[in-house]
C-alpha cells in the first residue's frame, strides 16, 4: 500500500513537472500582469472565479483589469479563466477517475451542464469523449512502454492494482 501511494505520489510529480515545462516552453514568458493572473488562477481553481475578484485582488478596477489583460496576452481575461479551467479538467480526466460531476465541482462550475458546455466549447470535444479518447492510449502506453515488457504482464499489474475500477475496463477493453 505503501508502495503504491508512492508510486502514484512520483506519477503525479513527473506529470506536473512536465506540464510546467511544457508551459514554459510554449511560447514567449508572460507578462508579470498575465504571471500573477494565471497564478491566481491556479490558486483557486476549486472556486468560481470572477473578474471582479481577481481585480479586487490587485487593486486595479474590473475595466482597467480587463483592458490591461487584452492588450498583454490578446486573449479576453475571461477566455483566459475558460481555457486553464479546460486545461486542469483536460489533466483531471486524463489522470484520474473522478467523475464528470466530481471534476465539474472541483473546477467551480455550477454544474455538470455549465463544465460540459465549456468544455465542449474550448477543447471542442465533450470531457466523455475526451476520457475515453486519452485515457486508453496513455495509460496503455505508460505501463506497456515505459514499465512492463509484454501486455499479459501488464494486464495482471491492471487487475492487482485496480481491480473493478472504471480504469481497468478502459484499459482491459482497448488492449
Amino acid at each position: 500500500n505503501d508502495y503504491c501511494q508512492i508510486n502514484n505520489l512520483l506519477h503525479f510529480m513527473l506529470i506536473d513537472f512536465a506540464k510546467r515545462v511544457n508551459q514554459l516552453l510554449e511560447g514567449a514568458p508572460a507578462s508579470k500582469l498575465v504571471s500573477d493572473v494565471s497564478n491566481y488562477i491556479n490558486h483557486h481553481m476549486s472556486e468560481t472565479i470572477t473578474i471582479e475578484a481577481i481585480a479586487k485582488e490587485f487593486f486595479l478596477s474590473r475595466s482597467y483589469l480587463s483592458k490591461l489583460f487584452k492588450a498583454e496576452s490578446n486573449m479576453s481575461l475571461s477566455n483566459f479563466i475558460l481555457t486553464k479551467k479546460t486545461d486542469e479538467a483536460k489533466y483531471l480526466l486524463r489522470y484520474t477517475n473522478k467523475s464528470l460531476t466530481d471534476i465539474s465541482l472541483s473546477l467551480g462550475f455550477s454544474s455538470p451542464g455549465h463544465f460540459s458546455r465549456v468544455f465542449k466549447k474550448y477543447a471542442s470535444i465533450t470531457p466523455h469523449k475526451y476520457r475515453k479518447k486519452y485515457i486508453n492510449w496513455l495509460w496503455y502506453k505508460l505501463f506497456t512502454n515505459a514499465v512492463f515488457h509484454n501486455t499479459s504482464s501488464f494486464k495482471k499489474f491492471v487487475r492487482n492494482i485496480f481491480g473493478k475500477y472504471q480504469t481497468f475496463s478502459l484499459i482491459y477493453n482497448h488492449t
